[in-house]
């Protein structure tokens, strides 16, 4: 659990989901070269070639869902702190997310800037 100082917040954004660029499905296949590859999800932002990952390891931090075949940034609000940390805080949806800033203590007194 993160406590925020509302008045050290400098940017607040909320982000909606977006397929995260470095997971991949990957249907099963044999080769005689290269062996067995499982079918699966697989991690291709590695040195020594994708990691196999099952959807327990990926979603267990909360950061990430999988759906339909695809690996997903969940909807997440943006905190940027007045030293320059930056914090987020993830939602199943970004209406969920937009109902959170609005009615959550931290951000009381914080105003949109625009429209999305």
């Amino acid at each position: 659990m993160i406590k925020i100082n509302s008045e050290q917040v400098c940017e607040v954004r909320i982000f909606d989901k977006r397929e995260h660029p470095h997971y991949e499905y990957r249907e099963a296949q044999k080769s005689w070269f290269w062996g067995e590859q499982k079918a699966g999800f697989y991690y291709t932002l590695t040195m020594d070639g994708p990691d196999f990952m099952t959807v327990e390891e990926i979603e267990k931090s909360g950061e990430l869902v999988c759906v339909d075949k695809t690996v997903y940034l969940r909807p997440r609000i943006f905190i940027k702190m007045s030293n320059g940390d930056v914090n987020y805080k993830y939602f199943d949806t970004k209406g969920d997310a937009k109902k959170y800033f609005e009615s959550a203590p931290e951000f009381v007194g914080i105003k949109w800037v625009g429209l999305d």
